[in-house]
């Protein structure tokens, strides 16, 4: 069994808040207290694209709030794929870094 992550044990809080008052938007919802543990989570740029959705005060029809979503999810995955390949260039330096280090011990040893 997987553990509860911070990430998903404040998703499990947002959603009992939510059951308990469903009168309150999401934006009410993350204000009081979410975004304190995903601002320690998150890098920066990944936390203000989270929340680009629930930024918008006011009355927004139900088009303009599937827009803003379908915006934040396109921007959420932009940045997953740009951390995919950053992991990637950071694989390959490690691995090179570790034969380059075991050559050396090879060589120090000889």
């Amino acid at each position: 069994m997987q553990r509860p992550t911070v990430l998903g044990k404040s998703f499990e809080e947002l959603g009992r808040r939510a059951l308990e008052r469903p009168q309150d938007s999401l934006r009410e919802l993350l204000e009081d207290g979410l975004q304190e543990k995903l601002r320690k989570v998150l890098p920066l740029e990944e936390y203000h694209a989270f929340f680009e959705f629930a930024a918008p005060k006011g009355y927004q029809d139900e088009q303009m709030q599937r827009r803003a979503l379908d915006r934040s999810q396109a921007r959420i995955e932009e940045l997953l794929e740009i951390r995919g390949e950053q992991l990637r260039g950071k694989s390959r330096v490690a691995c090179c870094l570790g034969i380059m280090g075991g050559l050396f011990l090879i060589l120090f040893l000889w």
